[in-house]
Formats: C-alpha cells, structure tokens, sequence
C-alpha cells in the first residue's frame, strides 16, 4: 500500500523563501525610516513585502489545506482520499489530471478531475508520482497561467 502526505520538506522550502525576504526588506525599510525620517520614496519598499506576503499567505493556506491530506493506494488500484471529506475511488477512474505549473509567487496544484466528473484539489505539496507510475494511461495536462486560488475555500463536490 502506498500512502501520499505532504511533504514537510517543500513546506519549510517555501515558507522560508517567502518568509526570509519580507524580514530583509522590512529590516531595510525600518533602517531607512529611521536614518532619513519618513518619505514617500520609502514606502517602494512596501511593495516587494506585500508581494512576499501574499506568497506567504498562499504557502499557509495550502499548508493548512492539505496537512491533514492522505491519500492511500492499495494493491489493486483503489485509492482512499481523506481529508475534508472521504473520497473513494479506483485508479482507474482518474480522466485526466490538470497541474496549474507554480509561477514564481504561488503554490502550484493539481486538479484530479474522475471520469464522473468530480474534481480533487491537491496541493504540489502532496507528490502525485506514484500515481502515475501505478496508471500510465492517465492524461496529463499543464495550465502555466493561473490565477492563485485558495484550497480552503474552494468547493470540492
């Protein structure tokens, strides 16, 4: 039986690159205020942390969305997704699974959709390889634009 959980390791690795640099530019932008006194060409600096911010807000939230996430294989191909709600499926039964390519302030995902058309959210923080080994019939599909979407709320039917 293979099981599939997050990977604490590309947790840390994200969190660290967005967390890292919000201390560095909020560090240069507290020096500056105060050497200088407050100006208006400061507030640049604002800018790169509500970015890194956001990216952190996103690493947290699919963190949180998926910490709970496994998803297990048995020898026979049925796989048993829990996490929010129980799923159980055969291996079989995945049509194609869409992978939104991580640009460079977001979490990527990988949107499982069945031949009934549900569809399964995971974050790249879960590795879904050895679902593909196991099924090489299953279609692969990379969208490299999207918009960040937040795994806690969105609605998996």
């Amino acid at each position: 039986m293979k099981i599939l959980k997050i990977s604490k390791f590309w947790f840390i690795s994200y969190f660290t690159f967005s967390f890292i640099p919000i201390i560095v530019f909020l560090i240069t932008y507290l020096y500056m205020v105060f050497n200088n006194g407050p100006q208006v060409k400061d507030l640049f600096f604002l800018v790169p942390i509500s970015l890194f911010g956001g990216f952190l807000f996103n690493t947290i939230n699919d963190y949180l969305y998926d910490k709970d996430t496994i998803i297990e294989i048995d020898a026979n191909g049925n796989i048993t997704y829990i996490n929010i709600t129980q799923r159980h499926f055969h291996l079989e039964d995945i049509d194609v699974c869409t992978k939104a390519l991580p640009n460079r302030f977001c979490i990527g995902f990988t949107e499982i959709t069945l031949k009934d058309r549900s569809r399964i959210d995971v974050s790249n923080f879960i590795d879904l390889e050895p679902i593909y080994k196991m099924n090489s019939n299953i279609r692969r599909e990379k969208m490299v634009f999207f918009w960040p979407i937040n795994l806690k709320q969105k609605n998996n039917n």
